[in-house]
């Protein structure tokens, strides 16, 4: 009698075994690959929203004139052109809404909170501005990001980080800090 070749296959533990293990991979993996997919689409929009202020200065410079970024109180920013001719003549040139998930929470101009009122960002031909702060939380934590024009330079950066609690400073006494150092 013949013996059986049994080389040829895989037995059936062997394969529920091998899908067991697949499943289990798949699912340490795919949390993984939804939290970085979400986080390079808010990576995304961040640019966008650099890019969009980087546009607006260097529209100022190429067109000779000044041009305004409008940041209302939801954070939608738009961008206006103010001819030197007609200032009170502007015009939207493009607009963009704030990354998904994000709030505004602060809208600053040289360090002054604008409150309800719209911030205005101006870029003028000669690659000034006058400077403002943006600041939105993410929703249901305390992760902030603050997107900062500054006045002088003219350069725009974003950052992140954890939004400041909402107490009173430390006061210190006069002398005090150099004692503790």
């Amino acid at each position: 009698m013949a013996k059986k070749d049994r080389s040829n296959g895989f037995t059936l533990l062997e394969l529920i075994i091998v899908i067991v293990l697949l499943a289990l991979i798949a699912a340490i993996v795919s949390p993984r690959l939804t939290q970085r997919a979400e986080s390079a689409s808010e990576r995304g929009q961040v640019r966008k929203m650099l890019a969009f202020l980087r546009t607006a200065k260097e529209s100022a410079i190429t067109r000779g004139e000044s041009v305004s970024v409008r940041v209302d109180v939801e954070g939608r920013m738009s961008m206006e052109s103010r001819p030197a001719i007609d200032p009170e003549n502007s015009q939207e040139i493009d607009s963009i809404s704030p990354p998904s998930g994000y709030t505004l929470t602060d809208r600053s101009l040289a360090g002054r909170s604008v409150g309800g009122d719209d911030l205005v960002i101006e870029f003028y031909p000669d690659g000034t501005t006058t400077g403002g702060r943006v600041t939105f939380t993410m929703r249901d934590t305390v992760e902030t990001l603050t997107i900062d024009v500054d006045g002088r330079s003219g350069s725009i950066r974003a950052s992140r980080g954890a939004a400041e609690p909402d107490t009173e400073p430390t006061r210190w006494r006069a002398g005090e800090l150099e004692r503790r150092t």
